[in-house]
């Protein structure tokens, strides 16, 4: 993945965007994890976290003109945090601890700072911690500038000293009463110091060398351009009541940075875009979030009480995003968010060495785009998982047995034994091709036998059949290549046949053919019942009239398709209650991107939390959405069980289809073979393969465990005609079973059977989903006959 597609992605996600309090704060104090301790009644936790970014906590927590409270998502939703109140508790009611000074590594640098107020002694702290020589001038005899302006009841002098008082046992130097321009002029405090911080509000033009006049006033942003190592900060205001601390503290650090950078000779301006006060691009929803007025004090004139602050700081939301994840079980399962997980999967797929974490993770994704329907950048993870499973497939690092089941599954579809296109018969050409999709056509084959009826009845200029994949499968693998020409040998037939309107009955072929061909080729076979009519007008009894719509994922962006949908529902009698997630906002069955292939349990626990949204039962219009929801118990119908049927004149249920996989093959070439001969008058032109001349019995249990472990009829069909054919099986005389393996593609299958006179039994079946990508010589003498 390149770094810039990785950049692009990442910084569409804004959870680990600070929440506005702390970007709005201009020294980013972490308000959230500050609330979250003091609401768990941790008053020491939450005041080293306030520490961490205030050297003076005494003085900010008394005075601080609070900018975080103005953006506060409380502030609507009841009233703003009572923030600054909170911090006010923390000093007051906590142990300050002392501020301890880390000097990284002493340098030779020598830093003049002028003016001892609170962006100045910041400035000088952080300087000093850097390793500088730091030197303060002030004119008057106390540290702390117009931070003595206040009024004692609001800031006691006691704690202005107790907060400064550190500052005593630091190797900072104070010049006290010493005015610069008056007892030490400014050009020689230039000549002296490698940078100079102005920590002052204007100063007379004749204390720089600079040829002006006497009574010539220089703004300090102006001085500090002219002249190279000056930096101004902590501009002086003449009114107190517009006078910022906090913003005064953050000045003075910015400065102090950016005096670092100068003396080390690096960049002033580099990563420092979040400096200082900002609007964050957290989004949070608010709209679940019930009204909830601040705390009032018992006693308003002490403050809040440890309880009070603790319920005070409960009101806090703990602004976060988290809108995709809070939506998708695949997102929840890893624990994160879209921003890490993008960052995980780039350096996994990027390694040049060692072993590939994430496989598993980007195999588990539906591509159902919810994601990017929540998110308010719309960063759709989907399409990260699918860039890189591609690129993995490519590098040769994701291992093919993950997808060898539905991709053999798709060339099943797309060979011989079901591939079939036909105009209607009577006619050489098609305005419209109907595509069913593969997998109706195996597990309601009298669905497609139906609809085609329907379609050739009312529809004038000839209806062709295609049966076939779409190709889904190659393109949810990563396996490009393959998907590609897949689409090209339908693209091809389709142009061929003179590029009629394809009807489709399947939601993933309506996507892939509509965003490989264009929108105006391709319909829903439900719009077409919308517009001609239904078979069936007759309306369901009783209580079957209320269900919910699952919607197709990949439907997510047909509203046609959605109106189409409820219309005939509605029109055959239903009341409708919509899904949490319905419509562009769908979730996936579990079935989308092969995640029940890659992550079994997790497919699982989609298919749970899909259907527990609502007790009603389902209408579907996906057949494997249907074939989910009712392996789990859920009652549910495809929108085909009530197209076909007059709903008044029987106790109608609905079907659960619980078919193997090796019925659904079945099923596929019995419709080719039905279709052909019913519709068409014509044989399934199709030789059978030796291997279909074994004839297989097995249990009903042991029909269920080789469809658990993906082994079909076929396999062990292959397996037994390699091993009577060959002799090379294992016998057994305690029972007179014989073991046999082969190894048809990249899978292995082992078979325990026994011989009857006119079939085989198998007793056990299972295989290998493991490649090695290693040849390994068989030991000469392993040769087993009977």
């Amino acid at each position: 993945m390149k770094r810039t597609e990785i950049r692009a992605y990442e910084d569409r996600c804004t959870q680990s965007d600070p929440p506005a309090c702390e970007s709005r704060c201009p020294v980013h104090v972490d308000v959230k994890q500050m609330m979250l301790h003091m609401q768990k009644g941790e008053l020491e936790e939450a005041l080293r976290v306030y520490q961490k970014k205030i050297p003076f906590p005494r003085i900010i927590s008394s005075v601080c003109d609070q900018p975080c409270q103005d953006v506060c998502m409380r502030k609507e939703m009841g009233g703003s945090l009572q923030i600054r109140e909170i911090e006010k508790t923390c000093t007051t009611l906590g142990i300050i601890a002392t501020k301890k000074i880390r000097i990284f590594k002493k340098t030779d640098h020598r830093v003049a700072v002028i003016g001892a107020g609170l962006s100045g002694l910041t400035a000088a702290l952080l300087l000093y911690e850097k390793g500088h020589v730091v030197h303060v001038y002030e004119k008057k005899a106390e540290i702390g500038g117009q931070i003595r302006g206040f009024s004692s009841e609001r800031l006691p002098k006691q704690l202005i000293d107790e907060d400064f008082d550190f500052l005593k046992s630091t190797g900072i130097q104070f010049f006290m009463g010493c005015e610069i321009g008056r007892d030490k002029p400014f050009d020689t405090i230039i000549d002296a110091y490698d940078a100079v911080f102005l920590g002052m509000g204007t100063m007379q033009a004749g204390m720089v060398a600079t040829g002006k006049t006497q009574s010539l006033e220089i703004d300090l942003q102006t001085l500090s351009t002219e002249v190279s190592g000056v930096f101004a900060g902590g501009s002086m205001t003449r009114n107190q009541a517009d006078y910022s601390p906090i913003t005064s503290i953050a000045e003075g650090r910015s400065a102090a940075i950016s005096i670092d950078r100068f003396v080390k000779k690096v960049s002033l301006t580099e990563g420092r875009h979040h400096e200082g006060a900002y609007k964050t691009r957290l989004y949070t929803n608010i709209q679940s979030v019930e009204h909830w007025a601040p705390v009032p004090p018992v006693d308003e004139g002490g403050g809040y009480s440890a309880d009070e602050a603790a319920a005070e700081a409960a009101r806090c939301i703990q602004c976060e995003c988290m809108e995709c994840v809070k939506s998708c079980k695949f997102l929840q399962s890893y624990g994160s968010y879209p921003k890490k997980y993008v960052r995980e999967i780039a350096n996994n797929v990027n390694i040049m060495m060692g072993i590939r974490q994430t496989k598993h993770m980007v195999n588990s994704c539906t591509y159902c785009g919810l994601c990017e329907e929540r998110c308010p950048n719309a960063l759709n993870m989907g399409e990260v998982c699918a860039t890189a499973k591609e690129e993995l497939v490519a590098k040769n690092a994701m291992p093919e047995a993950i997808h060898d089941f539905p991709i053999r599954d798709m060339q099943f579809s797309n060979s011989d034994y079901f591939q079939l296109f036909r105009h209607q018969p009577g006619m050489k050409s098609s305005q419209y091709m109907f595509y069913p999709g593969c997998q109706i056509a195996a597990l309601a084959p009298e669905h497609v036998m139906k609809a085609y009826e329907y379609l050739t009845t009312h529809l004038a200029g000839g209806v062709g059949l295609y049966l076939g994949c779409c190709g889904a499968p190659a393109a949810w693998a990563g396996r490009d290549p393959l998907f590609k020409n897949t689409l090209e040998i339908f693209t091809k037939t389709w142009e061929e046949a003179g590029k009629p309107l394809i009807i489709t009955a399947c939601s993933t072929c309506h996507k892939i053919f509509k965003e490989a061909l264009s929108d105006h080729v391709v319909q829903s076979i439900w719009e077409i019942y919308c517009q001609r009519g239904l078979p069936f007008q007759g309306t369901p009894a009783g209580h079957h009239r209320k269900i919910s719509i699952h919607d197709a994922c990949t439907a997510k962006n047909e509203p046609r398709v959605h109106q189409a949908v409820r219309h005939i529902l509605i029109s055959k009698g239903f009341e409708i209650q919509e899904l949490p997630f319905s419509g562009e906002k769908s979730k996936c069955c579990g079935y989308g991107g092969l995640v029940s292939f890659a992550n079994r349990q997790l497919a699982q626990e989609m298919v749970a939390d899909r259907i527990g949204e609502s007790q009603q039962d389902y209408i579907v219009y996906c057949q494997m959405c249907h074939d989910y929801f009712s392996k789990q118990g859920k009652t549910c119908w495809h929108i085909f069980d009530l197209i076909h049927r007059d709903l008044s004149q029987e106790d109608w249920r609905g079907e659960s289809n619980q078919l193997t996989f090796s019925q659904r093959h079945e099923n596929r070439i019995k419709l080719k073979q039905r279709l052909l001969k019913e519709v068409w008058r014509d044989d399934m032109d199709r030789q059978p393969e030796d291997h279909e001349s074994i004839v297989v019995r097995f249990s009903p249990k042991m029909e269920q465990v080789m469809n658990d472990r993906l082994i079909l009829l076929s396999d062990i069909q292959q397996v037994i005609y390699h091993a009577e054919t060959t002799n090379n099986k294992i016998y057994h005389p305690n029972n007179n079973h014989y073991t046999a393996k082969l190894r048809p593609g990249i899978i292995t299958y082992w078979v325990e059977y026994s011989i009857e006179e006119t079939s085989f039994l198998v007793h056990k079946a299972y295989s290998h989903r493991l490649e090695i990508n290693r040849q390994v010589k068989e030991n000469e003498h392993r040769k087993y006959s009977l």
